[in-house]
């Protein structure tokens, strides 16, 4: 507390309890506005006016009126949509009097789901279309996994929130039974779009084919299991798809043949989501 601060500062010595006991009950309001904000309680005064109450009698602040509803940016993939709505849950049961909306877009990865991302801008194809809708107004944040952020946030804006992160494991999806990647037939064709993980399983089974595999959860797991996928279709033997999509989309029962991290290593970042918003929206 404010009280406590400033006696424990007066124990120092330093002569300046008085001025250190100012400082710290100048901050008392903001303090207890933040702990009843956290708790759930919205009785901070009207929106309509662009004030709160500070907790303390006689104390208010002028804050930047929030504007209504609070919009989130995602892609159109049905796994995409799931973890916005997550993180929309989420701030809702922060904030239940604040409206919460949707932008789906549609990202460039999205569009072009023939060609290796990794020749064509990488990961930075699909959070490109939803970083520009934020900086441009048209969203007050955007939802994405962070695997597929770039290292360094892009001008303007920033990571404002990392909700708690899921299994990072990868799980083997295999046609014919293979419960593990030593079990794959001799030279079957193993389906991705990921270098990391097309490298660490040919170090492991250099006899296999890699071809690319692209697109969402469904049709990835369709590509591999589906019998009838048509006469040109490539016929892959297996895949490898992140535990934590998986158990977002409700599809657990291909939970089971989980790799062990120390024997097939996740991408950094993976399992967790990331909220990002404008560095200069202090409301949002």
């Amino acid at each position: 507390s404010a009280s406590e601060a400033a006696t424990a500062t007066g124990r120092t010595g330093s002569g300046g309890g008085g001025r250190d006991q100012a400082k710290w009950s100048s901050h008392a309001p903001c303090v207890a506005w933040f702990r009843a904000e956290m708790r759930g309680n919205h009785g901070f005064g009207s929106p309509a006016d662009g004030r709160y109450s500070t907790g303390s009698p006689g104390v208010s602040q002028d804050v930047r009126r929030s504007r209504k509803p609070i919009v989130i940016a995602s892609r159109r993939s049905r796994l995409a949509r799931v973890q916005a709505e997550m993180v929309a849950r989420s701030l809702a049961k922060l904030h239940p009097t604040v409206e919460i909306t949707f932008n789906w877009i549609e990202s460039e990865g999205d569009r072009h789901t023939g060609v290796m991302l990794a020749q064509h801008g990488g990961k930075g194809l699909f959070t490109g279309a939803l970083e520009r809708a934020v900086l441009a107004g048209q969203a007050d944040l955007a939802v994405h996994s962070l695997k597929d952020l770039p290292a360094e946030n892009t001008p303007g804006l920033a990571l404002a929130a990392i909700p708690p992160r899921a299994d990072v494991r990868d799980c083997l999806i295999a046609r014919d039974g293979a419960t593990t990647i030593a079990d794959l037939p001799r030279g079957a064709l193993f389906g991705t779009s990921s270098p990391r993980r097309a490298a660490q399983v040919l170090r492991q089974r250099p006899d296999l084919r890699v071809a690319l595999l692209r697109g969402n959860v469904d049709t990835r797991l369709r590509r591999v299991l589906d019998h009838d996928a048509g006469p040109t279709a490539p016929r892959y033997d297996a895949t490898l798809l992140a535990a934590a999509g998986l158990s977002r989309l409700g599809l657990t029962e291909y939970l089971q043949h989980a790799i062990a991290a120390d024997e097939l290593l996740p991408a950094a970042c993976q399992g967790a989501l990331a909220v990002q918003c404008r560095a200069d929206d202090h409301v949002t």
